[in-house]
């Protein structure tokens, strides 16, 4: 990455609001990766390659824009990071429980945090100012979508589905490469809430997600998943989805573990390489600054005492269009009917290219 403004800018804002800005609340629990088959074909890679590997993990899961007193359930992007500590060095995967991101230029992530995050003194967001950003950034829109519908809340870390954010290269022992993207299935089953329900457990129990994780875990019960791969051509012609392995979790990591945890999209073994997708290059350097700030952040304290592939990537889930149950209709209308008509008009011509139906009974309802 050589744009020195960019990288200028994602420092000044890793360095605003220490420890962290992005993902600042989640909680981490490690276990172990179980792969299912050989892969040799597509990578190189030994965590792919070995079936009776037994490879030790640990997980972080979050809120995207969840501020440390945030309630669990509030409208977010849930984060799931994962570690795996093989033999060939460390390996990380970013993920996410929607199948697209809100922007591809990594230079528009200050802005979106500042619209996503609650305001400090009040603790509420200005969704206003969340609508006007979509209404200039349309490729928001997607998971916009996915933000709106009942995915957009849940009650458990260990339910939704989560989407890989960026997509990596493989190369094989030949040289071949090909393109990788991949999901994470839970096997506790899948489920959401509703937003009703969401905004009782903010007030009843704002730590629900990570209190739930915890007394599964601690009543020694393993939680799992099944970690989905789609390799493909680098031209996109062939494609094919395969089940590589399982994930198992068995206990959770304590607090001071957590915080010194890092993930970064270019954390990769032999085998598996980067490709030039913006967002993962931003993320990356964002996130290891953010870091270098939190541990600083902490010396001190103990001295004086984050491609066009991602805009919409509806293909990564073998199709699967935006969501549009009941639910997306009626959270979209609470908070589009306070807005101005341009932003109203706007935000429905961009919903209008993804599904026309929805941005129709949006405009009679508007």
């Amino acid at each position: 990455m050589m744009d020195l403004s960019l990288l200028a800018k994602l420092s000044d804002f890793a360095r605003k609001r220490p420890p962290r800005n992005i993902c600042a609340k989640g909680i981490a629990a490690r276990g172990w990766f179980q792969p299912y088959m050989e892969l040799s074909e597509f990578t190189a890679a030994k965590i792919f390659t070995d079936p009776d590997a037994k490879i030790p993990t640990t997980v972080r899961f979050s809120l995207f824009s969840g501020l440390p007193g945030a309630a669990d359930t509030r409208r977010d992007l849930r984060c799931m990071d994962v570690k795996f500590l093989t033999d060939e060095g460390e390996f990380d995967l970013l993920s996410g429980s929607f199948p697209c991101f809100f922007v591809q230029d990594p230079g528009k992530i200050p802005e979106l945090m500042k619209t996503l995050q609650p305001e400090p003194g009040s603790g509420t967001g200005d969704r206003d100012s969340l609508w006007k950003f979509a209404a200039a950034h349309p490729e928001a829109m997607p998971a916009m979508l996915w933000l709106y519908s009942d995915r957009g809340t849940a009650k458990s870390y260990d339910q939704p589905e989560y989407w890989g954010l960026y997509p990596l290269a493989l190369k094989n022992k030949d040289g071949e490469t090909f393109l990788m993207d991949w999901k994470w299935e839970p096997e506790q089953g899948f489920s959401t809430i509703t937003s009703g329900e969401a905004e009782f457990y903010a007030g009843f129990d704002p730590d629900a997600a990570g209190r739930d994780l915890r007394e599964k875990l601690q009543g020694e019960k393993p939680l799992k998943w099944e970690l989905l791969l789609k390799i493909r051509t680098p031209d996109g012609l062939e494609e094919q989805w395969i089940h590589a392995g399982k994930l198992i979790l068995t206990e959770v990591l304590d607090r001071e573990t957590e915080d010194t945890l890092l993930f970064l999209p270019h954390t990769l073994p032999k085998g598996i390489f980067p490709t030039d997708d913006p967002l993962a290059e931003g993320l990356t350097w964002l996130l290891r600054e953010e870091h270098r700030q939190r541990v600083h952040h902490s010396c001190e304290a103990s001295t004086s005492l984050r491609s066009t592939s991602l805009a919409i990537r509806a293909n990564t889930t073998g199709g699967t269009p935006p969501p549009t149950q009941d639910s997306l209709l009626h959270n979209l209308i609470q908070d589009l009917l306070f807005l101005d008509e341009a932003t109203q008009e706007a935000i429905i011509n961009h919903i209008y290219k993804l599904d026309q139906g929805l941005a129709e009974q949006l405009s009679r309802r508007l």
